[in-house]
């Protein structure tokens, strides 16, 4: 991997880990004998993307034998219930009401078990998973895509992202997990894990970089729980950020100016621009630094150019108030 499978500027070694290597490893004992065979990830110098090129000669047919077979499970217990029943908690508490979500998909879904809970809640959740559901693939588009721990695993981060992106209507929007790497992280981050499928991880800037090549935006709420946005804002869309705008404010600034910017921008752009202009989140941006050294942001002309934008939004789009 000499050239970055997000921005295409070049890598330079990050660490190797041994083929064997597991998530749950960081529990004690590791699960699986090592085999020897160490798996090389190399780091991007523009965007910080962390990926290995190790598994990217095998079919889908061979790396499902070898990654995503009868003891995948031991490497991630919780993926066949425990985290799709969360999920579906989390993401029902997000949405509004029922009849405003239309039909979804969960696209990477394993066994189901997030789009059964989301069905049992009214919802309208298709599930379409490669490795782990036989149903074919749904031809149709959907307001809402989810895609939750399925990046990480991506050989080809770019193309799977358009493939997702591909399922949307035109003002969908999608929402997914992954974990971002940590600025100090090494070969020893426990998310670097071979033999979870873990091939691809993600800085915001690396997202970022996909989003664009995908013609959409990135909000990341957290330092796991991200969204694609469309050029323009659906009802759905602006409930969603409206709904996370503090959060992905206040996350965003811990890791400095930059970072606080680009989130600032989207949430802003929801029509939310008290909270995009809340003095705290940029004070303790600053406090924080920025080690990328980006040029400090241009916050009222930002809240000055949005507030214009808003303005224009015609009252039916407004969306329902973010739930406290």
């Amino acid at each position: 991997m000499d050239a970055c499978k997000c921005c295409g500027a070049p890598t330079r070694p990050f660490g190797q880990v041994d083929a064997a290597r597991c998530c749950e490893d960081r529990g004690g004992a590791p699960v699986f004998a090592a085999t020897g065979r160490l798996i090389t990830y190399r780091r991007c110098v523009a965007c910080g993307f962390v990926g290995t090129g190790d598994f990217d000669h095998l079919s889908d047919a061979e790396l499902a034998a070898e990654i995503y077979n009868a003891d995948y499970i031991r490497a991630d217990p919780a993926f066949a219930d425990s985290r799709p029943a969360y999920f579906a908690r989390v993401v029902a508490d997000w949405l509004p009401d029922v009849g405003r979500v239309g039909e979804a998909l969960d696209y990477g879904g394993g066994q189901g078990a997030f789009a059964a809970a989301m069905q049992e809640r009214g919802h309208r959740f298709a599930n379409w998973d490669p490795h782990f559901h036989a149903a074919p693939r749904p031809t149709g588009r959907f307001g809402l895509v989810t895609a939750f721990e399925v990046v990480e695993h991506s050989r080809d981060p770019v193309g799977t992202f358009r493939d997702a992106a591909a399922c949307l209507q035109p003002d969908g929007v999608l929402v997914f997990t992954t974990l971002l790497v940590p600025p100090e992280a090494g070969p020893e981050w426990w998310y670097v894990a071979p033999r979870n499928g873990h091939v691809s991880l993600h800085t915001a800037a690396s997202l970022r970089a996909c989003a664009a090549r995908c013609g959409l935006r990135l909000l990341s709420v957290s330092e796991g729980l991200h969204l694609f946005l469309p050029p323009h804002l659906s009802p759905l869309a602006r409930h969603m950020v409206h709904a996370k705008a503090a959060e992905a404010l206040y996350n965003a600034s811990l890791r400095g100016p930059a970072e606080l910017w680009h989130t600032a921008r989207e949430v802003a752009r929801a029509g939310r621009l008290r909270d995009a202009a809340n003095p705290r989140h940029a004070a303790r941006a600053l406090l924080r630094g920025n080690a990328e050294g980006t040029p400090r942001p241009d916050w009222r002309g930002l809240i000055a150019r949005h507030a214009a934008g808003a303005r224009r939004v015609p009252a039916r789009q407004a969306a329902p108030a973010a739930r406290q």
